[in-house]
């Protein structure tokens, strides 16, 4: 856990419990005496600092190592683990070790399924690195070679989908996940669906639709994360409509996200971005905010 100091009262905090104000850093007591209201913080530079060790899903502390991402979400390995232990089911490889077996009697006619049976191993590895885009071409071959399988083009639209997200192509991932209809639960398409129908709706500025993505979220996933989507929806909503109950009903997520003791730098940022946009009434998108308050290199 990393400290810095208040400069109101000089004591000592953890850095996920301050708030910059104006390049000040203080403590949640002393920015309620400073800043008593939102008035006070009106047309102010507002900053977070964030800690890029901590999973977001279990909160694990990583020193100072950061963790791997899946899309944008910094995770653990065990965390991470859960999206890849499963990569393939497991009737999948015992169909390949069964054709294997037939093989021996017919060589030629099966040796697209021993292609098949090497790309299929190879692919929990590429997962596991993170390389969704490699993941995908080896999938979209691996259906070529097994044809019988239609869960492998799945497969291939699903980890096209998680590389579009990462890259807040929105729209196409979206268009990518509703191709893996094929798979099970235990691939998430439900939770990444509505992660895209989110950001299709922030990037449209259909804040109303926002909202409801972001709440259906909920339905899936519980982090920090995505409360603080919920507080974000709530708050580009205040922006455009100016009614006080969003504005209550966007710091009530956030509130919410808080109390999942996320430490992370990727959800302080995000909550700083939120609290800019119920200061100043502006439904401000993450890139132009990046561009008033770029992250540093000790905050990536």
């Amino acid at each position: 856990m990393q400290f810095t100091r208040c400069a109101s009262c000089n004591n000592s905090i953890p850095v996920n419990d301050s708030l910059a104000v104006d390049g000040a850093t203080y403590c949640e007591s002393c920015l309620k005496t400073n800043f008593p209201d939102e008035a006070s913080l009106k047309n102010r530079q507002i900053t977070k600092e964030f800690d890029p060790t901590i999973c977001v899903r279990c909160q694990n502390d990583n020193g100072e190592m950061p963790h791997q991402k899946l899309g944008e979400y910094p995770m653990c390995r065990n965390c991470l683990s859960k999206h890849t232990s499963t990569i393939l089911p497991r009737w999948v490889k015992a169909f390949f070790i069964g054709v294997l077996l037939l093989v021996l009697v017919s060589f030629i006619w099966n040796l697209r399924f021993i292609r098949g049976y090497y790309l299929a191993q190879k692919i929990d590895q590429i997962v596991a690195e993170g390389d969704f885009d490699a993941a995908s071409e080896s999938l979209t071959m691996l259906a070529e070679n097994v044809p019988e399988v239609r869960e492998f083009r799945s497969l291939a639209a699903y980890y096209t989908g998680i590389s579009l997200l990462g890259q807040n192509k929105s729209q196409e991932a979206l268009e990518s996940f509703r191709k893996c209809s094929a798979l099970g639960m235990e691939s998430d398409v439900d939770f990444f669906i509505t992660q895209a129908e989110i950001g299709v709706a922030a990037d449209n500025k259909d804040f109303r639709t926002f909202v409801v993505a972001a709440r259906k979220m909920l339905l899936y996933d519980t982090t920090a994360t995505s409360y603080a989507q919920v507080a974000s929806a709530y708050s580009c909503l205040y922006g455009v409509e100016r009614k006080d109950s969003l504005a209550d009903l966007s710091r009530e997520y956030l509130m919410k996200a808080r109390l999942k003791n996320d430490t992370s730098h990727a959800f302080r940022y995000y909550a700083s971005m939120i609290e800019y946009r119920l200061a100043t009434g502006n439904p401000i998108s993450r890139e132009e905010y990046m561009k008033l308050f770029p992250i540093t290199a000790d905050q990536d």
